[in-house]
């Protein structure tokens, strides 16, 4: 496991790029502003309604 702040970056980047693509191919990401997180996806919750 690298320790350099690149191989890190790069992790946290793959994490964050494969948990967007669920959201984009997700159904309710026509309806919803894209949440990256649950916390995210609860504060825009009024949004989602009406879009």
């Amino acid at each position: 496991h690298p320790m350099g702040k690149e191989g890190s970056n790069e992790e946290a980047m793959a994490k964050v790029s494969a948990r967007f693509e669920r959201i984009v191919s997700a159904p309710k990401f026509k309806q919803c502003i894209v949440s990256y997180s649950r916390f995210s996806a609860w504060l825009w919750h009024g949004n989602c309604t009406k879009v």
